[in-house]
């Protein structure tokens, strides 16, 4: 199976966002030890900087790397470490999966391009252009029917996806 996700490089950016964030709160505490600031800034900006470096750590040990494993009949989808989903790409519309453009999300991401897979329980796996094996991802996508390939050199057109794949019925 072929995979497309957020690479190696990705993860050791976070991991230093977080060795960052963790010295900021070190050097928060070693300002007040030197005196330099006030007991209320020196804590303060320390437990803001630890809790975020905790937090994403945190984020990271649990969820592990959301990707996307894929041939030609089958997808897995890779939400968490231990939520994994697998279905036939002809079975996505029978279990309620929904292939959205990522300017269909309501907080919108200028500048970025990709597409989102919803479920029905409200949990959504984002493949931006940035990921390992967009292009491939993409090219499959558009062999299967399930985007229109672009008619210029840009991404292809997410927003309008095929009612032959993903039709609702209204009953």
């Amino acid at each position: 199976m072929r995979r497309v996700g957020p690479g190696r490089l990705s993860m050791v950016i976070i991991w230093l966002v977080c060795l960052l964030f963790a010295a900021c709160g070190g050097l928060a505490i070693w300002e007040l030890l030197a005196g330099e600031t006030a007991l209320w800034e020196a804590l303060a900006s320390a437990v803001l900087f630890w809790g975020i470096a905790g937090l994403l750590t945190c984020r990271i040990i649990y969820r592990g790397r959301a990707c996307l494993l894929y041939d030609e009949t089958m997808a897995v989808f890779v939400l968490s470490r231990r939520d994994r989903r697998s279905c036939r790409w002809e079975d996505l519309d029978k279990y309620g999966v929904t292939l959205h453009g990522l300017g269909a999300l309501k907080s919108g991401l200028p500048g970025m391009s990709g597409l989102f897979f919803a479920f029905p329980d409200g949990k959504q796996i984002v493949i931006m252009q940035l990921h390992w094996g967009y292009q491939a991802f993409v090219q499959l996508l558009c062999k299967k029917g399930l985007v229109r390939p672009s008619k210029t050199s840009g991404p292809p057109d997410f927003t309008d996806v095929y009612d032959s794949i993903f039709r609702r019925r209204d009953t």
